[in-house]
Parts: structure tokens; sequence; C-alpha cells
């Protein structure tokens, strides 16, 4: 069998049951004919700080070349990759809606199953929350044409410039959820009587924000303390910073590519970069809002079988077919060509030893300093809290240093109160990034060890100049 290159992408905090849906939809070429991709092969290792994703880097190449071509290609790119991501979206809801709709409780085992199964139908499609990510990486591939044209027109930092163009023209989930609380709290400062149905909208349009894939969302009671406590803030002139921020960081945007004057082909492909942005961040939401649906139906399932483990240890088929597992604490999900297969806790060292992978779990000596990549510029100094998993997050206090393997969604309540980022993934284009220029926020991203190396309390002076972390305490 062909030997495989792997290459480690992500960390989640995540469960095998979600990893193994997510895995299915990366089999699956559910945007097409728009974009060509998808990925055969994947490894997953699962223990107590999380799920470590990792790629077969030669067929990855494959894909973002596949999704160069494609752009290239549809002179109509964006409004028809828009349509197709709408369409499989469209038809994950009216499987959610389904479930909401049924009283899970009252309802006859055949009736979770087949929901179940509609559910995995959907959801795995295709590369639901993939493909926007590495269409992100396709068009700033160094050797592409858009990276190509702007180095040779000009002299000016190019890291700068990308990180510029990487700026979304649309709002992300966190900015849009942060204006709407902002312009919510004018009104219940303002003793606005019909507060609570206000609150109430805004808890329908955001309440995933801080699910992600295992977490529990908060309730109504929970959003409204949220609101009581930042009645003594000016909302009216935060809400205006926020705006204007966004507004600067958009007119920056604009002065590069004016200045550039890029080729059509390299608009074309700008263009392309703006809507796997857009998509990125909101596709992610509305993925971690199906699960949010979605899990309620698989704690209904485990109650009906009365499993002795968490459901979520459980692959969607191992559940539908009502097997029996062994101790999943830690796990290995690994496909191959396409094949997936499940190992527990006992067989974990051996797959990573096998494959070779396992250098992302070693140990590291404490740097005093490191580097990474400049997300977003500025000088600060402060104290770092190293959140490694969610259930640290509401630990989080007003001026610290967010310090994570990358934010995601449930990270959306605490950039209004943090100083600076640092995360271990990423880019100019991760979440991270565009987080951090939207709420002008110092930022490194890609450091690979800062949660290995920087511990909870640390005080570090965070150099998004020069792209280098201090700790002034050792």
């Amino acid at each position: 069998m062909k030997k495989i290159n792997w290459l480690w992408a992500h960390r989640r905090n995540s469960s095998l049951h979600h990893m193994s849906l997510l895995i299915r939809g990366l089999h699956n070429n559910g945007f097409s004919p728009i974009v060509n991709f998808y990925l055969k092969n994947q490894i997953v290792i699962g223990n107590k700080k999380g799920c470590y994703i990792f790629y077969d880097k030669n067929e990855l190449n494959q894909k973002c070349k596949d999704i160069q071509t494609n752009i290239e290609n549809n002179s109509n790119f964006c409004e028809d990759f828009r349509k197709k991501n709408d369409e499989i979206f469209d038809n994950l809801f009216l499987v959610c809606d389904k479930i909401k709709q049924t009283n899970l409780n009252k309802a006859s085992y055949n009736e979770l199953i087949s929901l179940a199964k509609k559910f995995k139908d959907k959801i795995t499609a295709g590369p639901l929350i993939t493909v926007q990510l590495w269409g992100i990486e396709a068009c700033w591939d160094d050797e592409y044409i858009l990276s190509k044209e702007i180095k040779d027109k000009t002299t000016t930092e190019f890291e700068k410039i990308k990180g510029d163009l990487s700026q979304s023209t649309g709002k992300s989930v966190a900015f849009s959820e942060r204006e709407s609380f902002l312009n919510i709290l004018n009104e219940m400062i303002n003793n606005n009587p019909q507060i609570d149905s206000l609150i109430l909208k805004h808890v329908n349009q955001f309440e995933w924000i801080n699910s992600e894939y295992i977490s529990k969302k908060l309730t109504f009671e929970q959003w409204k303390d949220l609101f009581s406590k930042e009645t003594n803030i000016d909302a009216s002139k935060e809400l205006d910073n926020l705006r204007q921020t966004r507004k600067e960081a958009i007119n920056i945007r604009n002065e590069v590519i004016k200045n550039l004057n890029l080729s059509p082909k390299a608009i074309h492909i700008l263009n392309a970069l703006n809507e796997f942005v857009a998509q990125r961040d909101w596709a992610k939401g509305k993925f971690c809002y199906a699960l949010s649906i979605y899990d309620l139906l698989m704690q209904e399932l485990g109650k009906r079988n009365k499993y002795d483990k968490n459901i979520f240890y459980y692959d969607i088929d191992e559940i539908l077919e009502r097997q029996s597992i062994g101790n999943r604490e830690n796990f290995a999900i690994v496909s191959k060509f396409g094949d997936i297969k499940i190992y527990e806790s006992d067989a974990v060292d051996e797959i990573i030893r096998k494959e070779k992978i396992g250098e992302i779990f070693s140990k590291i000596t404490r740097e005093r300093e490191f580097k990474g990549v400049i997300a977003n510029k500025g000088k600060i100094t402060g104290n770092v809290r190293v959140i490694d998993n969610a259930k640290e997050i509401p630990y989080f206090k007003d001026g610290e240093i967010i310090v994570t393997y990358m934010t995601t969604m449930e990270f959306t309540p605490i950039f209004k109160k943090a100083k600076g980022i640092i995360t271990d993934e990423g880019g100019l284009s991760s979440h991270a990034a565009i987080i951090a220029r939207e709420f002008s926020l110092p930022c490194i991203v890609g450091t690979k060890i800062a949660t290995r190396t920087l511990k909870t309390g640390d005080l570090v002076e965070l150099d998004a100049n020069s792209g280098k972390i201090t700790i002034l305490n050792i």
C-alpha cells in the first residue's frame, strides 16, 4: 500500500462521534461540480486535550490545485459556490427542523433511527466546513497567480499585504453577535419594556455560538445574566468603536487592492478568497447549530439503548447497528483510501508510532522567546490564560491574553475581554486572525508550541509587530 506523508493541521475540542461524521463528509464530493474537493486519507487521534487531525500532504496539495482550477475555469465562481454552500446547508436544516418538531421522548425507536440516518446523509454530503479552509490556502499558494502577482508588483512586506487582503468584506459571526449584543444592551440600559423579547431574538439567532462540537448551549437565563453583567459599559461608544475598527480594516483592504492594480485574473482569485473567508466562518456556525440539534437526538438514543459509555464514543454506524465497544477514553480514527477504522485506547500509541505522527504529542523545552505569524499588528504586555479546553473559557478575565490551539465559536463571548491572541495553529485567514482584525487585538498565530510553552498567569510581551512572544517572568 502507498506510504502516506501525514501532515498535522488542526486540534479541535470534539468527540469520536462528531469526528467520524466529519471524516465521512470529507470522503464525499458534495460541492461538485463547483469545487472538486474530497479527501480519502485522514487520521484523528483523540485524547483528554482534544482531537488532533492529520491529512495526507500529497492528497491535500493535489486538492488545492483542483480548487485553483475550479476557480480559474468558472467566471461565476463566487455566486455558484455560495449557492452550492446554501443548498447543502438548507438540506441539512430540513432534517434539523424535523428533529426539533419531533417529541423525541415519545417517538418510537425506529423513528429516532430514521432521523439519525437522514441527518447522517445530509451532514456527510460533503466537506461542509473544510472546503472553505483549504480554498483559502489554495488562493494564497505561494506559486499561484495571486501571490506571485503581488510579489511582482510591490516591494512592500508581502505578509502585511496578505493579511490586509484576507480581511473579509462580510461580517464574522463574532462581530455580528457582538454588534447585536451591544444594540440590545443599549435597549436594556434605556429600560425598554420589551427587553426579554429582544434578548430571546438574540438567543434564537446566536444560541449555538458557544456550543462548538461538544459543549452545552447557554440557557436563556444565562444569556440574560451576560447582558446584566455589562450594563455598566458605554454600549453606544463600544458599538461605534467596533464598527469603526471593521470599517478601517475594509478601507485598508480596498486601498491595497487599488494600489496594486491587479490583473483581472488576480482580482477573480481575490474575490474567491473573500468568498471562502466569509463562508468559512458562517459555515462553521451553521455546522455547530446543526450538531446542537442532532445531539438531542443522540442523547435520547443513548437512553433507549442504555449505553454503559458516553454515546459520543461511538461511531454513527455502530449506533445504528447497536454494536458494543471497548475503552475509548483515547482513540484513533484512521481513514486510508476511504476505508475507516476505529482503534480503542490500547492501540492508539501503536498507531502513532506506526504512522510516525508522534512529534506533535512530544514534550518541549520551555522557551523564553518564540515566534509565529503576525495576524494583526500591535505590541502589548499582559498575563496569559492558556485555554486547552472549552470548560476553561468561563475563567477568562478581563485584560488577559488568549492562548489556545485555535479560536473557535466557543470563544465568542470572551473576545471583548481579551487584550491579545496567541495560537498554536492557523494563518492570516484563520478565525483568530479575522477576529483580531475586527476587534483590533494584537495577534500572533501559527506558533505551533504556545499551549505547550506558556502557562496560565505568565507575564508576556506579545510583539505582533515582529511576530515574537517573550515570557517576562522566567
